[in-house]
């Protein structure tokens, strides 16, 4: 808008030139370069106007494109991070489970332990029972 305002002044100012000039000839002169100047001014602002418009699309298009890399990423680090708590709770229930066997297997290996402890018990027992047995009877005789 400014630039019709300004162009619009120059053509008022070149026409006053012209119409006070002292030939037709140089009034036409004054006249073509007005327009010439006007059609400069013109082309000039719609050059401008394009190259605004440009800038500005291709601001909002690396914008938009920005914004889909920073949500992209942002999927992409909340599925890492679930994968990693899955891969965590994982670890922990085998972990879990791995204890509860080595306690079973301890349970077991000192039932055994025990049960054979008894049996030598009981073998001893016995050994000592006939050894009474038989210094008894050879205390009898």
């Amino acid at each position: 808008m400014k630039i019709q305002k300004v162009a619009g002044a120059v053509l008022a100012t070149m026409m006053v030139f012209g119409l006070s000039a002292c030939s037709k000839e140089d009034a036409e002169s004054v006249s073509e370069s007005a327009s010439n100047a006007m059609s400069t001014v013109a082309d000039k602002a719609e050059e401008a106007g394009s190259a605004v418009a440009d800038a500005t699309g291709n601001a909002m298009d690396a914008a938009g494109d920005a914004m889909d890399d920073a949500a992209d990423a942002t999927g992409d680090a909340m599925d890492d991070a679930g994968d990693a708590i899955d891969d965590a709770m994982h670890d922990g229930e085998q972990m879990g489970e791995d204890a509860m066997h080595e306690a079973g297997q301890a349970a077991e290996d000192m039932q055994h332990e025990a049960g054979q402890a008894m049996d030598d018990a009981k073998e001893k027992a016995g050994e000592m029972a006939d050894e009474a047995d038989k210094a008894v009877q050879d205390a009898m005789k």
